[in-house]
């Protein structure tokens, strides 16, 4: 069962960010069901893993476009950037520690950077980068 279903109000209309985004999700859903049917334990660093990974490819894709089309918000979004890499790596830590149950604060992580990043800072972006032809 998919607890966050990619919807249209999360589309930027730019093709390869929209994709990004929606294997973010998946990374969600599968940390989810696993919870759901008590194997979190199992999947969280291997989720964990992947979010990490992914967010770096992810956010260096966007800054590069900012760089090649002149974004003049590039700092601020690249510090929000900075910012969730630096969450989702204290979550790392913290799992490889062995502190407590990571996979709610994963979870809740991913799910508000979902909501909050691409509906706030990234439907920020996505009008300029069309505006000069990139779909």
């Amino acid at each position: 069962m998919n607890l966050f279903a990619w919807d249209a109000k999360y589309r930027l209309e730019i093709d390869e960010i929209d994709k990004q985004h929606q294997h973010l999700f998946g990374l969600f859903n599968q940390l989810y069901d696993a919870m759901q049917d008590g194997r979190a334990n199992d999947v969280i660093d291997d989720v964990l893993t992947n979010v990490v990974d992914y967010t770096a490819y992810h956010f260096a894709h966007e800054e590069a476009l900012f760089r090649r089309y002149g974004y003049p918000e590039e700092i601020a979004h690249r510090k929000e950037h900075q910012k969730l890499t630096e969450q989702a790596k204290a979550l790392s830590r913290k799992l490889r520690a062995g502190h407590g149950d990571v996979s709610m604060a994963t979870l809740k992580f991913i799910a508000d950077w979902l909501s909050s990043h691409i509906l706030r800072g990234d439907k920020q972006f996505a009008p300029f980068l069309i505006d000069r032809g990139l779909r």
